[in-house]
C-alpha cells in the first residue's frame, strides 16, 4: 500500500514547490520514493501471472522523474506533485503499450494503453484495427473490461476517417481515435488500503488483453 506519509509529502510539496524546500525535505522524498518503488515491485509480481513479458522489469526504471521539464511550460514549478510509474515490456521507453499507476493525493488511478502515440505508432494501430477490429471490439466489450473501465477513454479524435480508410468502415469509431487508453480511478484512501496492490493488479488483469492487442499491432504491422 501507499503509506500515508507519502501522500503527506506530496501534499506539502504542492504548497512548497520550490528547490529550497525540496532540498530540506529530500530525505522524506527518498522515503516516499522507496515506498512507491516497493509497491510497483509488488504490482509487477502480480502482473507477470498473466503477462510474462514483464518478468525481470526493474521497478526503479518504471518511475518517472519528479523533476518537471519547464522549458516550454508557463508553469515553472520545478517538481511534479505526483508519482507516476509506467510498466511496459522492455521498459517505459520501449515504445510498447503498458500499464500505468498514478499516485496523487487529489486522485489516483490505474490504467494503461497508448496515450497520444506518435504518428508512426498510430498508423500501425489503425492498420491493425483495419484487419483485426472485431477482436478489439470483443476485448473492450468483455464483461470484466466493461465492469472495470466501462469503455476505452474518450479523447481527441478525427472528425472523419483517417487517410486511406473508408468513412463507412465497420470500426470507424475506433480508427478515428488518436489515443488508446483505459483508466480505473481510485481515491488516495483506496491506495492506502492493505489490499491496494491486489486491486491494482486486478485492474491490470482486466486491461491485459487490450494492452496485448496494442502490442500485437507494434509487432505485426
Amino acid at each position: 500500500m501507499i503509506h500515508p506519509n507519502t501522500f503527506t509529502f506530496l501534499n506539502e510539496l504542492k504548497e512548497h514547490n520550490v528547490k529550497e524546500w525540496f532540498d530540506e525535505n529530500r530525505g522524506r522524498y527518498q522515503e516516499a520514493r522507496k515506498n512507491v518503488i516497493d509497491v510497483v515491485d509488488d504490482i509487477i509480481d502480480g502482473i507477470i501471472d498473466f503477462d510474462d513479458s514483464l518478468r525481470g522489469i526493474d521497478p526503479k526504471k518504471c518511475l518517472f522523474r519528479i523533476n518537471r521539464d519547464v522549458r516550454f511550460s508557463a508553469n515553472k514549478d520545478p517538481y511534479k506533485t505526483n508519482f507516476g510509474a509506467s510498466i511496459a515490456k522492455g521498459g517505459k521507453k520501449s515504445g510498447y503499450a503498458g500499464y500505468y499507476v498514478n499516485i496523487d493525493p487529489s486522485g489516483c488511478f490505474a490504467g494503461g494503453g497508448f496515450y497520444m502515440p506518435p504518428s508512426p505508432v498510430l498508423k500501425k494501430i489503425r492498420e491493425y484495427i483495419d484487419l483485426n477490429g472485431e477482436r478489439l471490439e470483443e476485448i473492450i466489450q468483455e464483461e470484466k473490461f466493461v465492469k472495470t473501465f466501462r469503455d476505452i477513454d474518450r479523447g481527441p479524435e478525427l472528425k472523419t476517417a483517417p487517410k486511406g480508410f473508408p468513412k463507412d468502415h465497420p470500426h470507424i469509431h475506433l480508427l478515428r481515435k488518436k489515443s488508446f487508453t483505459a483508466i480505473n480511478s481510485f481515491s488516495s484512501k483506496d491506495f492506502q488500503k492493505k489490499n491496494m496492490v491486489d486491486e491494482v493488479v486486478e485492474t491490470f488483469e482486466a486491461l491485459a488483453p487490450f494492452v496485448h492487442f496494442l502490442n500485437d499491432a507494434m509487432d505485426n504491422s
